[in-house]
């Protein structure tokens, strides 16, 4: 029965053994060459092995078999965007809305290669397919109010409500200031963590927590409108042009952040403060984007740095493997929690002179907080970063750093190694860098 090996397969998948669900798959195909889901099925699995070749074959012979098959163009689009032929995966997409026009994955796959590329007005609109999506990562919370679509609302009262994570909500909380020029009021729910470090930076916007019934000052009639805090881009960012100015829209707490500073000067009152982070716990993703300390090794011996860990998470048993492997030591502030306590690691970022980082919540706390960032991005980054750029329009004070194939974090390294000695060396004169 091929149908249940086919069947097998998926939850083999599904339980991340992918080599089992894999050989359930060729066992569905070998009693029914002709069963297009098994090869599209197949062609997933393969995609998660990263055997992307493989896995483009096994699309062929899905939509081979059925060529009104659109997951299958969709999922083969996937594998043409991760290998940088984003042309290619947009035909591949808009072939499998052709077949399909509902199709939401196709939709927002679309929109998210759209906005990589550029096309940011296109791109919004088809990423808000994105509630649609059964994997999409977030909660569509029921608020009685109808979803804003552009309308005037020079007095009207509107409910924003956070989505995705931590990162991408502070980088959407970018807009705020922009959207208060259009608002007579604005409500924002967000996680609990977020809400003292917003409250201080947009004291004229109400900040609450989320929670389950939603506050019931959330669900008055005298609120006019509601949205996704990301849906806000469609309306306010059409071109690169509409972007926010503003480098700075977060303000950590600036007594915390002198005794942060003068915590760690103490322990070398003549090194630069530059904090590291070096991987990402994205489940779908975190892998492409993440990066091991041992990687790391030659950039952190350069002199007159002390170099702080910003890493979320437990990571002392690593640092410390690294630092026994090295002798080389990564200073831990165990005051600091950014899991938990994020206002106070909105402190210790404001602290330090420079901060270099792989794709995640820390370059999005930097970038927002003002403070020099040096993102490190794997070779097909994630939509925000778009393409061949070193800096970004989401955060000015942001430099990028691309693979320039895929897996090559080694020349990404050398060039920010040459750099830091740049900065050290114009840097490490000046008296009270932070001062200045």
């Amino acid at each position: 029965y091929a149908d249940i090996y086919n069947n097998l397969g998926n939850a083999l998948q599904k339980q991340g053994k992918l080599e089992e669900s894999i050989q359930a798959y060729h066992q569905a195909i070998a009693l029914n060459s002709e069963h297009a889901e098994a090869h599209n099925n197949l062609g997933n699995a393969l995609q998660k092995q990263d055997k992307l070749e493989e896995s483009i074959q096994a699309y062929h012979q899905a939509i081979e078999i059925n060529p009104e098959y659109a997951q299958a163009f969709s999922n083969f689009g996937e594998v043409l965007r991760r290998q940088g032929e984003f042309q290619p995966a947009v035909r591949a997409y808009q072939k499998a809305l052709e077949t399909d026009p509902n199709y939401a994955e196709a939709h927002n796959n679309l929109g998210l290669v759209l906005l990589l590329t550029g096309d940011f007005e296109s791109g919004w609109r088809e990423c808000e397919w994105r509630w649609k999506c059964p994997a999409f990562p977030s909660r569509t919370p029921n608020f009685p109010q109808p979803l804003w679509k552009g309308q005037d609302i020079g007095e009207k009262t509107i409910l924003v409500w956070g989505e995705q994570g931590v990162g991408d909500r502070i980088m959407y909380a970018s807009l705020l200031p922009k959207f208060q020029q259009q608002a007579h009021r604005i409500l924002v729910e967000t996680q609990q963590r977020l809400v003292p470090l917003f409250r201080r930076s947009f004291p004229e916007i109400s900040f609450f927590r989320i929670q389950d019934p939603p506050n019931s000052k959330l669900l008055e009639e005298s609120i006019d409108y509601q949205l996704p805090i990301g849906s806000l881009a469609r309306w306010l960012l059409p071109d690169e042009e509409s972007f926010p100015k503003n480098t700075i829209y977060l303000k950590a707490c600036v007594n915390k952040v002198k005794e942060l500073r003068d915590k760690y000067q103490q322990l070398e009152s003549d090194k630069l403060l530059i904090g590291i982070s070096w991987k990402s716990v994205n489940k779908d993703i975190g892998k492409l984007k993440s990066t091991f300390l041992t990687q790391w090794r030659d950039l952190l011996s350069q002199k007159d740095c002390l170099f702080i860990n910003l890493q979320y998470g437990d990571v002392e048993e690593e640092i410390n493997a690294f630092t026994a492997q090295t002798g080389i030591s990564i200073y831990q502030d165990r005051d600091i929690d950014s899991l938990k306590d994020l206002d106070g690691f909105a402190a210790q970022v404001s602290a330090l002179d420079l901060i270099i980082s792989t794709s995640n919540t820390t370059v999005h706390m930097a970038g927002a907080l003002g403070k020099p960032v040096w993102t490190l991005l794997h070779y097909v980054p994630d939509w925000r970063w778009q393409l061949d750029r070193l800096d970004t329009p989401w955060y000015p004070s942001m430099t990028l750093y691309r693979q320039p194939v895929s897996d090559d974090w080694y020349s990404v390294f050398q060039r920010v190694q040459a750099d830091l000695q740049r900065f050290v060396t114009q840097n490490l004169d000046t008296k009270n860098i932070y001062d200045a």
